[in-house]
């Protein structure tokens, strides 16, 4: 599901249970969702990468509890990274996803 590395003091099984769907997406695909579980949506931010580090202004918001949906349908193809921080438990993990 795109898991691409953890950073951490320790471990980290939020970084099991978090999900990106469709993955890969297509021009068709207005959002992708993020599953977060066991984090909570008002606690995490969301950072958009283009493949070569570049950040990239995301458009995201809370569908529930424990998912988001970020839009993707105006990027261009390729790999993004997606970098999900949770100020409550110090989580932090970055997710690759493609865009066709």
């Amino acid at each position: 599901y795109g898991q691409l590395r953890e950073e951490a003091l320790g471990t980290q099984p939020a970084a099991k249970s978090i999900h990106i769907y469709p993955n890969p997406t297509n021009d068709l695909s207005e959002y992708v969702s993020i599953y977060i579980a066991p984090l909570k949506t008002q606690k995490v931010k969301l950072i958009l990468r283009n493949i070569i580090g570049n950040e990239i202004a995301a458009e995201y918001e809370a569908v529930d509890e424990h998912e988001l949906k970020m839009r993707v349908k105006d990027l261009a193809p390729g790999f993004y990274l997606v970098t999900i921080k949770d100020t409550t438990s110090n989580f932090r993990g970055t997710y690759k996803f493609l865009k066709r």
